[in-house]
């Protein structure tokens, strides 16, 4: 199984469409939030591909606040990770990613890409396609499974896609009233 993880694409899914059509072999798409509406729209421009997607912060609870994907290699718990702090620490969304006995989260919410395992818990955050932070590039997440083992890579849109565009110069203040956690 390939699974297409994103996040934060805030209404922009200009990139997430080129991936779907430049990642051969997807089976499930996976949008960890903000914008959960992009998430719809990808479902009706790939109808072949299963698409879930839960709330982040900006979604003004439009539905689920996590789910569970089940897959053949384990389940894996998909949040957006704000309830959880993920910009501070992650020892949160593990230990309730194990209280439902799951082997792997995919979270968003910081837009910065992160693939590492803990407590044997794989933890993925695709970062954004959109507003990338933290000198990161667009970007997204492919996790495969194989038997019983789930693999993840962060992937660089400009990889995939043979487009690096120069990022967008803001200010550091600006940022930091309009994303902070602390506020």
């Amino acid at each position: 199984m390939k699974i297409l993880v994103i996040s934060d694409t805030h209404g922009d899914i200009k990139r997430a469409v080129n991936l779907v059509s430049s990642i051969k072999g997807i089976d499930l798409i996976i949008h960890c939030g903000d914008n959960k509406r992009d998430a719809e729209k990808l479902a009706e421009r790939f109808p072949g591909i299963e698409v879930i997607a839960v709330n982040g912060n900006c979604d003004m609870h439009m539905g689920t606040d996590f789910t569970i994907v089940k897959t053949n290699a384990g389940d894996i718990f998909v949040t957006h990770g704000h309830d959880y702090g993920v910009g501070y620490a992650l020892d949160g969304i593990v230990e309730e990613a194990k209280n439902y006995d799951c082997r792997a989260i995919c979270f968003g919410h910081t837009h910065k890409p992160l693939c590492v395992e803990r407590d044997g818990v794989l933890i993925v955050n695709p970062g954004s396609l959109s507003e990338p932070r933290g000198g990161s590039e667009p970007s997204c997440a492919v996790i495969t499974t194989e038997g019983d083992k789930l693999f993840a890579n962060i992937v660089l849109y400009s990889t995939v896609c043979g487009v690096k565009e120069e990022r967008r110069k803001s200010g550091n203040l600006r940022n930091m009233l309009n994303y902070s956690d602390g506020f």
